[in-house]
């Protein structure tokens, strides 16, 4: 079971479990089969003899790993050890055809040709990390692998393969965009770095993934880009491995901050130890592009770009050491528990940073340990703001959002995610006084949709979208209702949201399928009571450039593309009720005695003659724009 704060991989209740019912009762099967504790375990059965189970177990005591029955789970004979991060993997598969194959998921793809008792590597051309794969039952030499780098195919039986590059499956945790124009969004990837692509291309082939560039590795999130200066951003790996890189120069400089002698703000002789987010929060001041912050378990601020560092902060997190914590009624230890913490780098650290648009002294932070606080003199004093949030089921839920409003200073918005202790509900909060007191906004919100982003309209205080892990919601009432905001947006998780500054649109990141743009948001930014009162509105229509596009010809099948977003100017516009459309009319005259009958593509006429074919479906209604010097 995984918490906030850590990984407990296994218990005495883990095992291999029989039915012979439907599901009706159980048994647990044990022979030959690790005994104590066992964590996560995979399982496969031959097709073509439903005796021959295959396991992976994950055991201590060097007992884990392939084990193998020839009597439906009966008995177990243990074949090999070969069982790679098993709280991540544990994915075994027995071709369908020869029981002698056996494949096993992992760092690698393993595979044996003896029946599971040696493998060996069989992905090297691939990226890392697999969890799923798919054995032609009617060919064996055909395989489809699935994991951390997408999809790939083999057609020789693991001697080469082929990456599927067309398919929309990334997972983006943190995007920013900067102001080039066309714009380019850029985001973090889980376990395929960090990458910046453009909103639109200046070709008539659209977006390709060749228009996409890599700027850092390993695990990526959040990319901040100076708003003065395209060519220089700030990104990072997991763990708080921040870095900054001129796109001209190709230069790239780690700037994470170092533990060193330091309080609050300046030396006092006592060594801080800074614990780091896998998801490390990081932002640009609004009102200084060289002042940047980051989030450890304390907040870190550099006025020259992260050349030199200062905490601002204290410690605030509640302090609390997760080995104290019990995780399935006992504590996790390294060495004694399986898979202990596996996945969760430290406990205690930011998530979330926001700085006053209004005022670069007001502060907040949110941490993984449910801890809001606030500073209104640029982290002198701060305020712990979260020890009273109204139906907050647990005081230590994550903190995945703390927004500070660019409206009113003492506006504040806060999420909060308790999916990791099965609290699946939404908790959204809004204060107007510096965050003394809370007020929940959730009315229109699902209640088993866990939130994780949200944010404010930079021209409209009453305008904010949020994302959960169905989709984006919006609401037009400052959060006292929401609405799901959907068309084509496929049901996907949303991991973060941002609205460019320039071009009002909508871009999305999301946790597998990639990012997502609507274009141009002005309706909704100008919605209103009043506007959705009267008969008929248009809304401002956004300065459109015209683009010089270059037709180019390209043959590569295989590979993804989209269209560019379409030219010309739009002309958004709000009917209170459906406007009536004139009836289709046909230019055409009936001549009993056999002559020709007029009208659309003319004809033979006859007595029995028919008009042409009319359309019964009235025409979409359109503008025509003449513009003139």
């Amino acid at each position: 079971r995984r918490t906030a704060g850590g990984f407990n991989g296994g218990g005495p209740g883990s095992g291999i479990y029989r039915t012979m019912d439907g599901g009706d009762t159980w048994e647990r099967l044990a022979e030959g089969l690790p005994q104590g504790d066992m964590g996560r375990i995979g399982l496969d059965i031959y097709r073509r003899d439903p005796d021959i189970v295959f396991a992976t177990v994950e055991a201590g005591g060097g007992r884990g790993g392939v084990y193998r029955s020839t009597n439906r789970g009966n008995s177990w004979e243990h074949l090999s050890t070969q069982n790679n991060r098993p709280m991540y993997y544990s994915q075994i598969r027995v071709d369908p055809s020869d029981p002698n194959w056996v494949y096993s998921g992992g760092l690698n793809i393993y595979v044996s040709s003896d029946g599971g008792r040696t493998f060996r590597g069989a992905t090297a051309e691939v990226h890392s990390d697999h969890h799923a794969m798919w054995i032609d039952p009617n060919n064996s030499n055909n395989l489809i692998i699935a994991g951390d780098g997408g999809i790939s195919v083999s057609f020789d039986r693991t001697r080469t393969w082929r990456q599927l590059r067309n398919i929309v499956i990334s997972q983006f945790y943190e995007i920013g965009v900067d102001m080039r124009k066309p714009y380019f969004v850029c985001g973090g990837l889980q376990d395929n770095g960090s990458w910046c692509g453009p909103s639109r291309t200046l070709t008539t082939l659209g977006i390709r993934n060749r228009d996409w560039y890599n700027i850092g590795g390993g695990d990526g999130f959040y990319v901040r880009i100076d708003p003065t200066d395209s060519s220089v951003l700030f990104g990072e790996s997991q763990g708080g491995n921040v870095y900054r890189k001129n796109l001209i120069t190709g230069e790239s400089q780690r700037i994470r901050p170092l533990p060193r002698a330091q309080g609050q703000g300046q030396d006092s002789g006592e060594e801080v130890d800074f614990a780091w987010n896998w998801n490390t929060p990081m932002l640009i001041s609004e009102h200084d592009n060289r002042l940047i912050y980051v989030g450890s378990s304390h907040l870190m601020k550099s006025a020259d770009r992260g050349v030199t560092w200062e905490a601002v902060s204290p410690d605030v997190t509640t302090g609390v050491n997760r080995d104290d914590l019990e995780i399935m009624g006992t504590q996790v230890q390294r060495g004694m528990t399986l898979s202990a913490n596996d996945g969760i780098s430290s406990y205690g650290n930011l998530t979330t940073i926001s700085e006053s648009p209004t005022s670069p002294n007001v502060l907040y932070v949110g941490t993984d340990d449910g801890n809001i606080h606030g500073t209104r003199d640029a982290g002198t004093n701060w305020v712990m703001l979260s020890g009273d949030m109204p139906g907050l089921a647990a005081p230590n839920t994550v903190v995945t959002r703390v927004v500070a409003s660019r409206f009113n200073e003492g506006r504040v918005y806060a999420t909060f995610d308790g999916h990791e202790r099965d609290d699946y509900r939404p908790y959204v909060y809004r204060s107007d006084d510096y965050g003394n007191t809370w007020e929940p906004i959730v009315s229109g919100l699902p209640d088993d949709a866990t939130v994780n982003i949200i944010v404010e309209h930079p021209r409209n205080e009453n305008l904010l979208f949020l994302g959960n892990e169905i989709g984006v919601f919006v609401s037009i009432d400052r959060g006292d209702s929401w609405a799901h905001l959907k068309n084509n947006l496929p049901t996907v998780p949303v991991d973060d949201i941002v609205i460019h500054p320039r071009e009002n649109d909508l871009v999305l990141g999301t946790h597998g399928r990639g990012i997502w743009i609507l274009d141009d948001i002005t309706p909704l930014e100008e919605i209103s009571e009043d506007v959705l009162n009267t008969d008929a509105h248009i809304f401002s229509a956004r300065r459109t450039p015209m683009w010089r596009v270059t037709r180019w010809q390209e043959w590569s099948p295989g590979t993804w593309r989209v269209s560019n977003p379409a030219p010309g100017a739009r002309i958004h516009y709000y009917l209170k009720e459906d406007a009536p459309l004139p009836s289709p009319t046909v230019d055409a005259r009936r001549d009993d005695g056999g002559g020709r009958s007029g009208g659309r593509g003319g004809g033979r006429g006859g007595a029995n003659q028919m008009p042409p074919s009319v359309p019964t479906t009235p025409p979409e209604p359109t503008v025509k724009l003449t513009v003139l010097d």
